[in-house]
């Protein structure tokens, strides 16, 4: 987590950049949850 060693804005900002490769990259669904369950619920 030293990557998140920064102000809270920037913080934010790392988890969209995140949440984005997530979303973009379907064969690593398992990092975000959310999008995972909501793919099996669909």
């Amino acid at each position: 987590m030293s990557l998140f060693n920064e102000n809270p804005k920037s913080i934010f900002i790392n988890i969209k950049e995140l949440l984005a490769l997530a979303v973009t990259d379907r064969h690593h669904t398992f990092h975000t949850p959310v999008y995972s369950t909501n793919s099996i619920n669909k």
